[in-house]
């Protein structure tokens, strides 16, 4: 047995009334399923708890087991769900499922939550390191780690930003760190979560910069003054200063900025040595200082030079001085006022002067009295200006003559040039006027014009227009457009000559309009009726002539709504309605945007298209759903076997009866029924909607030999009790008469 069943016994004494015995009850107790506990998973030693989950159990939870290694261990806990607690070793569990004790215990498929090492970032040596900035390198080495190495990252702002490197190797190699960097190595044992290693610095010390030394210097002989030097710019300390005067370097001690030298007899060599940290020390560049007899300014080479405004750029060099270059000074006032520039040295440069400058240098040496050098002169000339050629025209070929007109330059006119379509050709005229005559194709003519210092400007180009005949050119485009909403613009292209006007004809050409419009574009706004529209085209000397014709035809998109079937139909049908096809989008009033939808309900369907010139339409369509009849087959009845009886139905205009076979006419409201057995007759009602409904009613048959045998039988041939029948015997097929 499967479930509990109950049992019982039927007797039975000859003619009489059958009795049950008692009942008896077999109890049948569900075998207990411990189910199944979710699969084995693998955590991270220092993880915290998880639950286990114990599904599709059949019995009640008698207690959980763990086993460490030492064997099963209850649990006293009795839910399906059980939360294990942070383990420090592999741990098995399972479950044991009982009912009320008829059956043996069930014990669960066991899970194993194995514990293996969390991640160990390990250390990296050497942690600390100083280095020379830019000259350095040396390999950092991952030790004590467990786990693989994912990858390397590096920091340049003191650990606030990490970037990551691809590197997998327990070991790193830098080289030439320009400033100070931290590393860390991120590693991972197995799935557990990444630890990152013990963080390594390498300190970047800038290296020393010994600056420079300023400046060489001559000294008068015999004089009893020394002068100073100075180092700038440098970076670290001073270790010492150093002088050589043909005899090797010789240290000096002192550690400043600055060295007062004593009046040299000769010439004597200087330089200074820097350190920082540990990186090498570094020497700054060596100044000399040497005797000379008296100052002498010198002389200033290129001594003059022309150049042209804002475009120039240039070296001044002086030459044969005796002394120390004190400061060069401007002039741009020819000599008047002088301005001192900031310029100890024998070069002066410059560049995109826009005036004439002087140039002049004061040279002293130390002890005599200084000394001015001789003055040069950049002379400054304003660039040409091409100007412009009056004007374009368009004019017709063959025998013409025309002025051009250079204005707006700067300059003298070097010459003038022609274009007919072979190149630039040059024509022998330095004036600002240029008379043609009888050009036979469209020419373009520019001038030159120059300074004879700066690059040559050329003017704007003029061109004459050679029109054989004028032509009125095409109109871009004719079009379909969205009546009563569009915009838009028709353009005049390869006309020759000058546009007159536009005209516009709303009659098919029959009246033309002009439009003030001297432009090669018209543009067009909400046309509703189809328009026509064309350009005249005047020339010079030439006949004026029409362009062609440019049509706009307003239009409505074609739009109906079809049905693939009638639109009055019964609850329950549908219909299928369909827009007009091939259009961008569809918008129905119920929200469909498809061409076709589905109709079930009545109502009025709307349905709006778009094209692809955003062109509109609407149609709509009535839909008319009938409500079903309510068909009634009548009130279920019981007969006796043999019996007749009328059914009847009501709720339409159309009957239809089945089974038929037992009824006299199965295409009627009220057949007449006579079965041999119980039957369910069902009626298909038919409204006048032509709207179908169905019901149905049961006939029960009795076998009670109910018979109706007339006492009465006058077999004369009258036609009255000629026959003697017994109503309802028919289907009793073993009935024996007797009289």
């Amino acid at each position: 047995l499967q479930t509990t069943t109950r049992y019982r016994t039927s007797v039975k004494n000859g003619t009489c009334n059958s009795v049950y015995s008692n009942i008896a009850t077999i109890q049948v107790d569900t075998v207990p399923y411990a189910g199944q506990l979710a699969a084995s998973v693998t955590i991270c030693l220092g993880e915290p708890g998880d639950t286990l989950q114990l599904t599709g159990y059949k019995g009640r939870i008698a207690y959980w087991q763990k086993n460490e290694g030492n064997g099963w261990i209850m649990i006293n806990h009795t839910n399906d769900k059980y939360v294990y607690p942070s383990l420090t070793q592999t741990t098995s569990y399972r479950v044991v499922v009982n009912n009320s004790g008829v059956c043996d215990a069930d014990t669960s498929n066991t899970v194993s939550i194995k514990v293996i090492p969390k991640s160990e970032g390990g250390n990296i040596t050497p942690a600390n390191s100083n280095v020379c900035a830019y000259n350095n390198g040396d390999t950092l080495v991952l030790l004590n780690r467990l786990g693989d190495v994912k990858r390397w990252e590096l920091s340049d702002d003191n650990g606030l930003t990490w970037i990551p490197f691809v590197n997998t190797d327990t070991f790193h190699v830098y080289r030439n760190l320009a400033v100070t960097r931290q590393f860390r190595a991120l590693v991972q044992f197995q799935t557990c979560a990444a630890s990152y290693s013990t963080i390594a610095t390498v300190n970047a010390q800038p290296a020393p910069y010994a600056g420079v030394l300023h400046r060489d210097n001559q000294v008068c002989s015999g004089g009893s003054k020394g002068d100073t030097l100075r180092l700038k710019d440098y970076d670290g300390n001073i270790v010492k200063w150093q002088a050589e005067s043909g005899s090797g370097w010789m240290d000096i001690a002192n550690t400043g900025s600055s060295l007062i030298y004593p009046a040299p007899t000769g010439t004597t060599h200087y330089r200074v040595v820097v350190n920082k940290g540990s990186c090498p020390d570094d020497t700054s560049n060596t100044v000399t200082v040497s005797v000379v007899s008296s100052t002498k300014g010198g002389n200033i080479v290129p001594k003059s030079s022309i150049v042209c405004e804002n475009n120039n750029a240039g070296t001044l060099t002086l030459t044969n001085k005796q002394g120390n270059v004190t400061q060069w000074e401007i002039s741009d006032d020819n000599g008047t006022t002088w301005f001192a520039a900031v310029n100890q040295t024998t070069q002066q440069g410059y560049s995109n002067l826009a005036a004439t400058r002087m140039y002049r240098v004061l040279v002293e040496a130390t002890g005599c009295p200084a000394r001015y050098s001789d003055t040069a002169i950049v002379e400054v000339r304003k660039k040409p200006k091409g100007g412009r050629i009056l004007s374009d025209k368009s004019i017709c070929g063959g025998s013409n003559r025309d002025t051009l007109l250079l204005v707006d330059y700067e300059g003298n006119v070097l010459k003038w040039q022609f274009n007919n379509g072979s190149g630039w050709v040059n024509i022998a005229n330095t004036s600002d006027t240029l008379i043609v005559t009888s050009i036979l194709q469209t020419t373009s003519y520019r001038a030159i014009v120059g300074n004879g210092v700066c690059d040559n400007d050329t003017s704007k180009i003029a061109t004459l227009t050679i029109i054989a005949t004028t032509y009125g050119g095409e109109l871009e485009k004719s079009d379909s457009l969205c009546k009563g909403v569009n915009s838009g613009e028709l353009t005049l292209k390869n006309h020759v000559g000058d546009v007159r006007w536009w005209e516009v004809s709303t009659d098919k050409g029959v009246n033309w309009t002009i439009r003030s419009n001297q432009s090669t574009v018209q543009k067009y706004l909400n046309v509703d009726v189809e328009s026509w529209y064309r350009v005249l085209v005047e020339g010079k000397n030439c006949p004026n002539d029409y362009s062609d014709t440019a049509v706009l035809t307003p239009y409505v998109p074609s739009l109906k709504i079809t049905a693939n079937d009638t639109t009055s139909f019964c609850l329950g049908g549908q219909v299928d309605l369909t827009a007009t096809p091939g259009y961008q989008s569809y918008q129905w009033n119920r929200g469909d945007t498809s061409t076709t939808i589905t109709v079930k309900t009545d109502g009025v369907y709307k349905v709006t298209i778009t094209d692809f010139r955003n062109c509109k339409n609407t149609d709509s369509i009535k839909v008319t759903v009938f409500n079903l009849p309510i068909a009634d087959a009548g009130k279920d009845v019981t007969i006796s076997l043999g019996a007749t009886i009328q059914l009847l139905a009501s709720g339409g205009v159309d009957y239809r009866w089945k089974p038929g076979e037992s009824l006299n006419d199965s295409a009627i409201a009220s057949p007449f029924a006579t079965p041999w057995e119980t039957t369910a007759y069902e009626v298909t009602v038919t409204d006048m909607n032509g709207c179908k409904a169905k019901d149905t009613v049961i006939v029960t048959v009795i076998k009670d030999y109910n018979f109706d045998g007339k006492n009465l039988i006058t077999p004369n041939g009258d036609g009255i009790n000629d026959t003697w029948k017994v109503a309802n015997i028919l289907p009793y097929t073993k009935c024996t008469v007797t009289i």
